[in-house]
């Protein structure tokens, strides 16, 4: 995705472009930008010029909306049932202060990273951390100010509840 949103002046990379510059197989390169693409983050193009572009503007893509795509959430309210090993339910579900660890992790992880544009990532890597930084703590000042002007924060990332 980084690649594309470098080169996000109307010209697409084709899949052996993006295997090359990354280092990815083209199996790989192939099943990344099919799922992107069903995301509807990417959109192929046919012809001579032809590969894959951005479906919309570098900053208006969240680096949340590509991960999600890719593999979901950290956490989620059913990653216990999915996750139980051997038995039906987890043995921890009735009491399980792991799951409140990774609600919290969730959450901001979350934050920050539906925070974070394509666009931010593309630069050199001190305007890049700088901008990363700043996201990082504009996450983090939103999760105490919530909890400050609201009390305890009852729904992190939308699965816990303290």
């Amino acid at each position: 995705m980084l690649r594309l949103g470098q080169c996000h002046n109307g010209n697409s990379l084709t899949i052996n472009e993006i295997s090359e510059q990354e280092g990815l197989s083209i199996p790989n390169v192939r099943k990344l930008m099919m799922v992107l693409r069903e995301a509807g983050l990417v959109r192929s193009v046919r012809g001579r010029l032809g590969g894959y572009r951005l479906q919309g503007d570098p900053t208006q893509i969240t680096l949340g909306q590509i991960l999600e795509s890719l593999g979901g959430r950290m956490f989620d309210s059913e990653f216990c049932g999915r996750f139980a090993g051997e038995v039906t339910l987890c043995i921890n579900s009735n009491a399980c202060s792991v799951r409140s660890l990774w609600g919290v992790l969730d959450g901001l992880v979350s934050g920050v990273l539906h925070r974070i544009r394509l666009s931010d990532l593309v630069g050199d890597e001190k305007k890049v951390s700088l901008s990363l930084r700043d996201h990082l703590e504009a996450t983090i000042d939103q999760l105490l100010g919530d909890e400050v002007n609201n009390g305890p924060r009852h729904h992190i990332g939308g699965v816990l509840e303290v």
